[in-house]
């Protein structure tokens, strides 16, 4: 009897501590942010919204989560120029010993594309865009036709481009169907090169004279 008594007021103290402490275990609600390099983006937690400058590496809102409260971190919109994901933003407080989301923002990237004008048919030039990829383009039956390219390699927001034609190494032996380039093909200084915007360019033009 006197045992379970004993139980019994520590068990009540215990509750008493908890209540003068709050009664409840608190956590952050933070994380990890990567590759952030523009400012823009916006994060939410339970009404409330956070915005991390470029170059920010972490964040961490005010207002935190008491134990078994439930917390859903959300992007509410992307950084400026970039596409931003998030991981374990979601749960339960004290599932874990902490609140760790993870976000993750990239750069947008963007394809480069343009035309031929004067390739003859079956005649291959090789364009360069630095090194970040090549394209062979072929001409197609009618010389008088542009001849449409694309680089399949996208280029990221902000970064330059610069294309080119470039020689294409000699198969030994050559196919059959090789045939003598006749032309000398040069692309438009005005469109080959410059800075990538937030979207496509497709303005690229190359020229092909007779040698």
């Amino acid at each position: 009897m006197k045992l379970s008594y004993l139980r019994a007021s520590a068990i009540l103290a215990a509750t008493l501590g908890l209540a003068a402490c709050g009664g409840k275990q608190s956590f952050d609600v933070s994380g990890v942010i990567i590759g952030l390099t523009q400012d823009g983006l916006k994060l939410s937690n339970n009404g409330e919204i956070l915005e991390p400058k470029k170059g920010a590496t972490s964040f961490t809102f005010s207002q935190r989560a008491d134990y078994g409260q439930n917390y859903d971190i959300r992007i509410e919109k992307s950084a400026q120029h970039m596409q931003c994901g998030i991981s374990g933003n979601t749960g339960s407080a004290g599932h874990y010993t902490s609140i760790s989301a993870v976000v993750s923002c990239i750069l947008n990237s963007n394809s480069l594309s343009g035309t031929v004008e004067g390739l003859p048919p079956g005649q291959i030039i090789r364009l360069a865009n630095g090194t970040v990829g090549t394209v062979d383009v072929t001409g197609g039956a009618d010389a008088s036709k542009l001849t449409p390219f694309a680089f399949a390699a996208p280029v990221y927001y902000d970064a330059p481009y610069n294309v080119q034609v470039v020689p294409i190494p000699p198969i030994v032996p050559p196919p059959a169907t090789a045939k003598p380039l006749t032309v000398n093909c040069t692309v438009s200084a005005a469109s080959g090169a410059g800075i990538m915007p937030d979207g496509p360019v497709k303005t690229l033009e190359v020229k092909c004279t007779p040698k």
